[in-house]
């Protein structure tokens, strides 16, 4: 039972983590809110327990095997002597260890270092600055020291439990299998094949199974050197047997081939055609919306049926819909995936069968490189062009072909140069007219923009890690033991605010905290600190160190290859992650690699354990001899004799004798029946397993598909069902913040729903309803619950305080008698928000806000030290940014409001120059550019030129900047990446027509405001500023028709209204 057991334990780990190694890079779950890596991650926890429990349970059933080996030890007449092993260097089956656990630990390799950097992780989460983040990972990541974890069982599983050549073969074709249908949708998102309509654009740059363009290219490129290897040894044994090859072209063997290429291709068609049908099931899936919340109305029900009909989402409502589905299919691919790496009769010897599977290899090889370069991902384009590289010396440095290595090196130094030439700006080199026309394909112009750091993704990489350094600097000087140890796993999202770059706001959203350094070691230092920032590198340069040593000792060559490939795949990693994120699929391939290169290294050696002899063998038969069957033989008495030791040799062709895995690894375990506490304490495991999966790694998956549908009713304007599902997740994670978040959110509309019925009612002389304040109060305290637990629940991030600041902002339009005590604690809120993020300008500008609105006292009068507090604060937004247009629209109208229209015309000027359209914000559009025309500190001929110069969108040169620019040449202008339409051109004539008409230069203003009435006659403004020009001009029929014009466009608008009658007042009689 014994060895029984040890069996199903060895079986169960193997399927397990080749199922890792299919699912983890295929699955995706469109019914959850983030779809992608924490899905992937819950999985592969998942899956590395399952291995985690089968090794505990494979252990004890070894140490209960050695309780009974001593126990016969003392009692010789009960046992016999097992047979001398010996197992042969470059063999297909690793040796047994019998070296105690402390000794295997410190032999293995890579063993040790794990260890360490484990302990690096641990550490680090003791002291983390976000102790339940670091642990169980982030929102968003997921990626926190359990995960870290799962990485290490999962290498250490491999690296004592996997034993044979063969074993290692089938992780390769497992994983070369799972990379045809990865592959296949990339290539169909580039061709506009892919039945789900991602809400990007996945056929610019493709992003396959993994949500994005750099996640799927960065995982590919680790898989293109394992596709090379097999590429190189079939080719090799091509190249070999080529004699063999007309025997295979005619009769059976020509039929076994055609039959297995017949079956492989069904197999195919198969997987591929259910995969897309599954794809277009969910794609075309339109949730039913029965059984919606009680307390929701039957109009609100049909509201809802509606709105279902008409969705663009893929989900929504209140089913999740077929959630079964793509874990169905890959299971049945799993499956299918067995079928290719089963034993195949008469085929290993067979040319034209081997010939079809290089021509696949070649053709896979093809599909990836083509998904990579459809990825148009630099880093990775970069890591793989390093890994293929440096692959052709390492194996020419082996054979000792030195003149082969010669002439790459000289090939690489000629590439090398080129590829510099081709980044550096255009035409600054000779080569420009062959560079020029390269450029002209997208793919190719990407392998240009190694060097790019001055826009996009370059700068916003730049500044990420101008923000690490200010952080690991102001720690080394205030905390240095934190520098040693570092913040946490998953802690940046909490600590980089202090240190935000504010020109990432010109690149990316507002509020848009990074959490990664968008490199590897960055992150590892500001993580784990110097500590593991040395033990990462420490296991890297070892995995480096025992890959050469192997490499150099080996004389085999699918090995010597393997190796080769495994080092080139490593490198191309780790010059990735220089610019990206290691993903769960990515790292799960680190410490396969890893993993691989420990057990290549006991292949090579034909043993792990040092004390394992390696004699030569006697002359038997190469192949693992019978089972263990210990013979006695009686003699006189009771005595037993021991039986002579008998060898066996362990080499050459083991993996394919069929007496591999099982027969080797059970070669010393005695046949005993386990104790009943065996079978309790695996029972008692498993089911506290199943509970921990269940509880840890999938309820914050069901929380997330519940928070995904809440989202779509939100975004369908059915905020009283989002509100339950949003309840349903919070109650599922009561740990996560963000839900507690939204559903904040969602008494704030729904508060805002019922204010409005009720204005509705009233402006309809209908009889209100009484209970509309006490409901909207209601959900106001509800959001400020929530609002407050999300506070409690993350404290150190700083969106939790300025949402806060927010709601209490709001608060105060429902419930104007509590202004005082209101306002109060909304500027208490965003005192905090700025001390926690002191440079987001967003908040420092809506701080200013609320600062000058509560200067104001409904009796008109102004509190001097409160308006004098609100300029601080909004010259300190500017002072932070620049360039932030709303930061000078806020200033510049609290300069207008103190009457220091000076300064007011400055801020609108720069405003006009960054963003035109924000002057027409709200009613103080047509004082705004008076104050510009009026102001002596403005160039008017250059105002003028700014205000027109969307109209002819061209990138800001030097010899273009005019007053405002001159500081702000850096940033994307929305009218110079977004061509303006005839709207957009109406309104830009119009504000320079209007800023014309200021400056008395009429006829040009009347030009101005002709044209912007020619593209879009619907804008009161321009009406109302030809009507005066008429009027000014005498001509009295066309003014009085503009004048009227005016009027009726700017009814429907309260604000509009006022600022236009008190604008033709000063050239209309009433």
């Amino acid at each position: 039972m014994t060895r029984r057991v040890i069996q199903v334990c060895n079986v169960v780990m193997e399927v397990t983590w080749l199922l890792a190694l299919v699912s983890i890079p295929l699955y995706f779950n469109i019914y959850t809110s983030r779809v992608f890596e924490p899905d992937k991650i819950a999985l592969f926890r998942s899956l590395v327990l399952i291995i985690g429990v089968a090794w505990l349970l494979k252990a004890v059933a070894l140490r209960a095997a050695v309780n009974v080996t001593v126990a016969t030890r003392a009692n010789p007449r009960r046992v016999s002597r097992p047979p001398r092993e010996e197992f042969l260097p470059d063999g297909e089956v690793i040796g047994p260890d019998n070296l105690p656990l402390f000794q295997r630990i410190a032999t293995r390799p890579l063993v040790l270092p794990a260890y360490i950097l484990t302990f690096a992780y641990i550490a680090a989460t003791l002291i983390s600055v976000v102790p339940g983040v670091s642990l169980w990972g982030s929102y968003d990541r997921l990626e926190g020291t359990y995960t870290f974890l799962s990485y290490v069982v999962f290498f250490l599983a491999i690296v004592f439990n996997l034993r044979e050549r063969r074993q290692i073969e089938r992780i390769i074709s497992f994983i070369l299998l799972t990379n045809v249908p990865v592959s296949i949708y990339g290539v169909m998102q580039h061709y506009k094949a892919d039945p789900l309509p991602w809400q990007g654009d996945t056929t610019f740059r493709v992003t396959s199974t993994m949500g994005n363009a750099i996640f799927i290219a960065a995982y590919l490129i680790m898989v293109v050197p394992i596709v090379v290897y097999r590429i190189l040894t079939t080719g090799r044994w091509l190249l070999e047997n080529r004699a063999n090859a007309s025997r295979s072209n005619s009769g059976r063997a020509r039929n076994i081939a055609f039959s297995w290429f017949g079956l492989y291709a069904f197999f195919f068609i198969f997987e591929l055609g259910l995969f897309y049908v599954i794809l277009n099931l969910n794609a075309n899936y339109r949730p039913e919306s029965t059984g919606v919340a009680q307390n929701s109305t039957q109009q609100l029900i049909d509201q809802a049926n509606t709105a279902a009909g008409n969705s663009n989402q893929l989900v929504g409502g209140t089913s999740i819909g077929p959630i079964w589905s793509l874990p169905l299919v890959l299971l049945i691919s799993f499956g299918i995936f067995f079928m290719f790496t089963v034993k195949r009769k008469d085929t290993d010897n067979n040319f034209l069968f081997r010939l079809g599977e290089f021509g696949c290899y070649i053709l896979l090889l093809g599909l990836i490189l083509a998904v990579i370069v459809f990825s148009k991902s630099r880093g990775p384009l970069a890591g793989m062009l390093v890994g293929l590289y440096i692959l052709p010396p390492l194996l020419f440095a082996t054979y000792k072909r030195w003149r082969w290595l010669t002439g790459w090196l000289g090939v690489g130094i000629l590439g090398g140069v080129l590829l510099l030439l081709f980044n550096l700006p255009q035409g600054s080199t000779p080569l420009e007219p062959v560079f020029s026309t390269l450029r002209q394909n997208p793919e190719i112009a990407r392998f240009g923009e190694f060097l790019q750091t001055e826009d996009g993704t370059g700068r916003v990489r730049r500044l990420i890690w101008q923000t690490d350094f200010e952080l690991l600097g102001d720690t080394a000087a205030k905390d240095p033991l934190r520098l040693l140890l570092g913040h946490g796993p998953e802690s940046m999202y909490y600590i980089s605010p202090q240190f935000y770059q504010p020109e990432l706001g010109w690149f990316e959203a507002r509020n848009a905290i990074p959490d990664r350094s968008h490199n590897a070691y960055l992150d590892a230092l500001v993580n784990t600190g110097i500590f593991g920032f040395v033990a990462y590198l420490g296991f890297v340069l070892l995995f480096f160190y025992y890959s050469v040593k192997f490499l150099r000792r080996s004389r085999r060559y699918e090995y010597r290859v393997l190796l080769a490939c495994l080092i080139a795949g490593m490198l191309s990693h780790l010059v990735e992650i220089f610019t990206g994120i290691q993903v769960v699929s990515s790292f799960m391939m680190f410490f396969l690699f890893a993993g691989l290169v420990a057990v290549l290294g006991g292949l090579v050696q034909g043993s792990h354990a040092s004390n394992v002899e390696a004699t030569m063998p006697v002359p038997v038969e190469e192949k693992v001899v019978e089972k263990v069957a210990a013979s006695s033989k009686r003699t006189r008495g009771n005595e037993r004799v021991v039986a002579p030791a008998r060898v066996t040799t362990v080499r050459g062709s083991s993996a394919v004798s069929g007496q591999g895995y099982f027969d080797t690894a059970l070669l010393n375990v005695p046949e005993s029946s386990l104790k009943v506490w065996f079978w309790t304490v695996s029972g008692a495991v498993i089911v506290l397993t199943l509970y921990f999966t269940v509880v840890i790694n999938w309820m914050p998956i069901v929380a997330d598909v519940a928070f995904k549908q809440g989202q779509n009713l939100f975004f369908s304007k059915r905020s009283e069902e989002a509100a339950i599902y949003y309840k349903q997740a919070a109650s599922t994670a009561p740990t996560e913040d963000r839900y507690a978040l939204f559903l904040g959110q969602a008494y704030v509309d729904l508060a805002d729903k019922v204010r409005q019925a009720d204005q509705q009612k009233k402006a309809q002389n209908q009889q209100a309803d009484p209970n509309a304040q006490n409901q909207i109060l209601g959900y106001l305290h509800a959001t400020e619950n929530e609002l407050l637990r999300a506070r409690d629940l993350a404290p150190l991030n700083p969106d939790h305080y300025s949402n806060l600041a927010r709601m209490y902002g709001s608060w105060v339009t429902y419930e104007p008698t509590k202004r005082k005590e209101l306002v109060a604690k909304q500027l208490d809120w965003y005192d905090k928000a700025v001390a926690y993020a002191p440079r987001n300008v967003r908040v420092w500008s809506e701080y200013a806000i609320a600062l000058i609105n509560s200067s104001r006292a409904t009796d008109g009068s102004v509190d001097q030290a409160v308006q004098d507090h609100a300029i601080k604060t909004g010259e300190e937004s500017v002072k932070i940014d620049r360039c932030y247009d709303f930061g000078r629209w806020v200033l510049g109208d609290i300069y207008l409001g103190a009457g220091r229209n000076d300064d007011a015309a400055i801020q609108f000027g720069y405003l006009s120059d960054l963003n035109p359209k924000e002057l027409i914000n709200n009613q103080r559009y047509l004082q705004r550019i008076q104050v510009m025309a009026q102001s002596k500190q403005i160039d008017q001929a250059l105002m003028v030129q700014t205000l027109l110069k969307p109209l002819a969108p061209v990138a800001i040169q030097s010899s273009q900047i005019g007053q405002f620019t001159n500081s702000c040449l850096e940033i994307p202008r929305p009218y110079v990446t977004t061509p303006p339409t005839d709207p957009d051109k109406a309104y830009y004539n119009q504000t320079a027509g209007i800023y014309l008409f200021h400056l008395e230069r009429l006829s040009e203003a009347e030009q101005r405001l002709n044209l912007a009435n020619q593209l879009d006659a619907t804008s009161a403004y321009t009406h109302a500023y030809l009507a005066a020009i008429y009027q000014k001009t005498a001509r009295t029929d066309l003014a009085q028709k503009e004048y009227q014009k005016a009027l009726d466009l700017s009814a429907q608008n309260t604000d509009t209204k006022v600022t236009i009658q008190g604008f033709l007042s000063n050239y209309f009689k009433a």
